[in-house]
């Protein structure tokens, strides 16, 4: 682990990554990614920055292109601030049957 790593991860968020690890067998870091993005996410008001991707990566040994690659994959991950509460409509076929078009249009 970096120094910079150190500094941006808190100690929460690197004995929640610790934790996690631990559930993969040895080499097998990457597995913890999303684990680990959840986390520094939920530390810093929602969203990551680049600093914080760069940290995670270090922390787990990885280049930080595979934790970009995740970060940026799943909706679940912000790479900008956003507000407090996020409200998400579902808009596949299924729902758009059940009327989630009206509450779009409604929004």
């Amino acid at each position: 682990m970096t120094a910079e790593a150190q500094h941006v991860l808190s100690d929460h968020v690197r004995e929640e990554i610790d934790h996690w690890v631990a559930k993969f067998p040895e080499g097998r870091q990457r597995s913890a990614v999303i684990a680990a993005l959840q986390a520094a996410q939920h530390e810093n008001q929602g969203f990551l920055t680049p600093e914080i991707m760069d940290a995670v990566a270090a922390y787990l040994d990885l280049p930080p292109i595979q934790v970009y690659e995740v970060a940026t994959f799943y909706s679940m991950f912000e790479t900008k601030p956003v507000g407090r509460h996020s409200i998400s409509v579902c808009t596949n076929i299924s729902c758009m049957l059940r009327g989630s078009d009206e509450i779009v249009e409604h929004i």
